[in-house]
């Protein structure tokens, strides 16, 4: 052989030996099973049947058995769509769910399926996935002149992500989306981070945007608002586009309300005349006190505080609004009303770091209760005594017309633990001894709640889970029709088995008794996915369960009216100050009561704060059994269904 011949044969060797080391960088070997395919291997590995037919010329006539096949990959590409998608096409990873992928993307499952018709049997690691745009535009668009971009049939997160050169996360996060919630068609989302304000003194409504929270951000009033724009009177929807040009008065908020326990302090309020805008976690019950109002006064000039109190919303008040909040009792007496004695006592032995701030708290609100019973004050008085004996029968005068009451809050997770109260009194000359639940337990609630769906003749469908299979012969045996599908322990299920419980021709209230949270987005997805075919309604029988919405988005349990009971109405009570408010209002329901009329006075219907009071005696017991039922609704998460 010749020098040239060996340097040509040494040149092929290194060009064969550099083919073959790409090849084994861009290329798997894939050793053929017994029922594989061609196609099928493309589809695992997210490849075209033309890119393994290149590599494997004979496998265009057949494959068989134990041969070896090379696939090729494109480490470049999958490196670089490892959580992204290259031009519209994304490289599925081991682990990754349908529900996954539509939640990430943006996208229904329905459009993921319909542009990659493959994955409706199953996706697998290796797929090579077209994500939809959901939109007829081109690659590229212009936002509105305010940065906001107005949504259309059919669009998606992704796609609108696309048209505006942003990440998902980044469109997510500026417009406070969170896990699970549906993009809406009409819907307004901000596409750039400048803000949305224009040039000529317009500014365009964004999703969670409120008319107190603008008239803080163009320092002006709610009332200047409106009457500027007076289509937002009635409501302030995303999309508005509103005027701020002759926006010149301000407001000052001169101290937030972080403890409503009303104790004897100055308090300044903003007002604008004679009107009043509303605080964020304000309530009924504190504008009572703030305003010097009760709670009729506010509701019958403004009728919309009877549905819901909205921070931002403007309300009618008096001329004069005092400064300060007197708690002294006044001292004219009414004839026929008896005397009464509250024995508070504080029970040392319970404990807690909070006990003392609950103790303080309640009996906050035993005196404001006795402050807002309108007459006969002097014959109702609070004795406190640390040595007073809950136990001892000595209560004072043996006589038909004092009465005693002893409340007894115990402070835990039981609301209705808070309702409770010993009541002693004389029936011709005979000590009796009653016990008063005035808040209804959370097995009543539920008992009045199934009742309630039983009485609709509608669809019943219950979903639940392992949890909560004892609760499962209760609710059958009070509603004899209903039809019952259980979770799987992550809160799946297959949609054809919810599916097919469902009818078209009747309301369908579907029920839902478990706490996770996969149980209520995987519920509410199929019935929002299917609400055009089935008219349906969620419900909980346990408030409670409710997730919170930083987990779910409320407004999946707006649009499907999720419905729940309370055992108060929780637009009049704030959650910061739940004992106080809890222990005004039981008080005054149970004080007012037995000092005007006794025991006779538990035969009537009453309401405190927004909640019904309806008695009934059995034996030594004095039990409330108002249950009232709510939903979530367009203006407010708890509009009033009915009491029952």
């Amino acid at each position: 052989m010749g020098f040239k011949s060996l340097i040509v044969n040494c040149i092929v060797w290194l060009l064969f030996s550099a083919a073959t080391l790409h090849g084994q960088n861009s290329t798997i070997q894939h050793t053929v099973k017994k029922g594989e395919n061609v196609y099928r291997l493309s589809l695992k590995y997210g490849v075209s049947i033309n890119d393994i037919y290149r590599l494997n010329p004979d496998a265009r006539d057949y494959i068989k058995t134990g041969e070896i096949l090379l696939i090729p990959t494109n480490t470049t590409s999958q490196n670089a769509s490892e959580d992204t998608a290259v031009n519209g096409v994304y490289t599925v990873k081991r682990g990754e769910t349908k529900f996954g992928l539509s939640k990430k993307f943006g996208v229904s499952i329905s459009e993921l399926e319909n542009a990659n018709p493959f994955i409706k049997n199953g996706l697998q690691a290796g797929h090579r996935l077209k994500i939809p745009n959901g939109s007829n535009q081109t690659e590229t668009a212009v936002s509105n002149a305010d940065g906001s971009h107005k949504v259309l049939k059919g669009e998606t997160l992704w796609g609108i992500s696309r048209l505006y050169n942003m990440s998902l996360d980044e469109l997510k996060k500026i417009n406070n989306f969170k896990t699970g919630q549906i993009l809406l068609e009409g819907e307004v989302l901000l596409v750039d981070n400048k803000q949305n304000i224009t040039n000529n003194n317009t500014y365009t409504v964004l999703k969670g945007d409120t008319k107190y929270g603008l008239s803080k951000k163009f320092n002006t009033t709610v009332g200047e608002l409106e009457r500027l724009n007076p289509s937002i009177v009635s409501m302030l929807k995303a999309g508005d586009v509103i005027v701020f040009e002759s926006l010149k008065n301000e407001i000052k908020i001169t101290k937030s309300e972080e403890d409503l326990s009303i104790e004897s302090e100055e308090k300044e309020i903003e007002a604008d005349d004679n009107w009043y805008v509303i605080k964020p976690k304000e309530t009924l019950y504190s504008l009572s006190k703030k305003t010097n109002m009760s709670i009729d006064e506010l509701t019958t000039i403004n009728p919309k505080l009877k549905q819901a109190v909205l921070a931002g919303d403007s309300i009618k008040i008096k001329n004069s609004i005092p400064d300060k909040i007197n708690e002294t009792l006044a001292a004219t007496e009414l004839e026929g009303r008896f005397q009464t004695n509250i024995f508070w006592y504080h029970p040392e032995s319970e404990s807690g770091e909070n006990i003392s701030k609950n103790n303080n708290d309640y009996y906050t609100g035993i005196k404001n209760a006795i402050s807002n019973i309108s007459s006969g004050l002097d014959k109702v008085k609070v004795i406190t005594n640390s040595s007073f004996d809950p136990t001892s029968d000595n209560l004072g005068t043996k006589t038909d017309e004092i009465f005693h009451i002893i409340p007894q809050p115990k402070f835990n997770n039981n609301i209705a633990d808070l309702g409770n109260f010993e009541f002693r009194f004389f029936e011709n000359s005979s000590p009796q001894t009653k016990m008063i639940k005035s808040l209804v337990s959370d097995s009543q609630m539920r008992i009045k709640m199934l009742s309630f769906l039983n009485s609709t003749k509608a669809n019943i469908i219950c979903v639940y889970d392992d949890e909560n299979s004892d609760n499962i012969p209760l609710i059958e045996n009070s509603i004899p029709s209903i039809k019952l599908m259980k979770l799987n322990r992550n809160g799946s299920f297959k949609s054809n088995d919810l599916q097919n419980l469902l009818d078209s021709n009747r309301i369908n209230y579907v029920i839902i008794e478990s706490k996770k949270t996969g149980a209520y987005l995987n519920v509410s997805t199929l019935l929002l996915k299917e609400l055009s075919k089935y008219n349906s309604q969620l419900a909980v029988l346990d408030q409670k369960n409710i997730p919170d919405e930083s987990d779910v988005s409320i407004k999946r349990f707006k649009i499907l009216k999720l419905m729940y009971p309370m055992a108060y109405n929780p637009n009049y009570i704030d959650s910061r100050n739940l004992i106080n408010q809890i222990g005004y209002m039981v008080n005054y329901d149970v004080i007012n009561r037995i000092s005007s009329q006794g025991i006779k006075g538990f035969s009537k219907i009453s309401e405190v704060l927004g909640s019904s009071f309806k008695y009934v005696i059995i034996g030594d017991t004095i039990q409330n059994t108002a249950v009232s039922i709510y939903t979530y609704g367009e203006n407010s998460n708890a509009e009033l269904l009915g009491t029952y």
